[in-house]
């Protein structure tokens, strides 16, 4: 059991990084997005606008996983406290 929940902290802490990575090619694409707007063409300005939706998928998909893995995380935790010897 404890091996389980080891590895289920391990994939959240994975899956939190990935987020980090996300938001951060977010931010900077965002930045790129706002300085095209200003100095160049539309045509560069959909592209951007295209790769920041890109991401925006991804960062959802990379949430939803967080969220469920924290899911599941707890369940696995609320079981290991009601199964521990003592509690029934």
């Amino acid at each position: 059991m404890l091996k389980m929940i080891q590895q289920t902290s391990e994939r959240i802490v994975q899956y939190q990084n990935e987020m980090k990575i996300l938001i951060l090619y977010g931010v900077i694409g965002s930045m790129a997005t706002v300085d095209s707007a200003l100095f160049s063409s539309s045509a560069i300005r959909v592209i951007k606008m295209i790769v920041l939706s890109l991401l925006h998928i991804s960062l959802n998909r990379a949430l939803a996983k967080l969220r469920a893995m924290k899911s599941f995380y707890h369940t696995i935790n609320e079981y290991a406290i009601h199964s521990a010897p003592g509690k029934r």
